[in-house]
């Protein structure tokens, strides 16, 4: 079992274009787009993806942790279900 997997989202485009990647690849996550919880926790911007105790913030380094796991696919983001 991998780690527990976090997006934090506010349904932006850039949100909208990881949780696309995450769907598309099958990947169990959970999404988290309460605002007072993202303040709380110093989250300036979204998206942010939480593996385990590994906070991702920059947006190019989420898309960065996608290819390494082999979840980037720019088919993925733009297909609909």
């Amino acid at each position: 079992m991998g780690d527990k997997i976090t997006l934090y989202s506010t349904g932006c485009e850039r949100c909208k274009m990881v949780k696309r990647m995450l769907d598309v690849n099958q990947v169990n996550y959970e999404e988290i787009s309460d605002k007072q919880v993202m303040t709380d926790k110093g989250f300036e911007q979204v998206p942010v993806l939480q593996v385990g105790d590994r906070i991702i913030e920059n947006f190019t380094s989420i898309l960065v942790w996608l290819e390494d796991k082999g979840y980037y696919s720019k088919r993925g983001i733009y297909e609909s279900n």
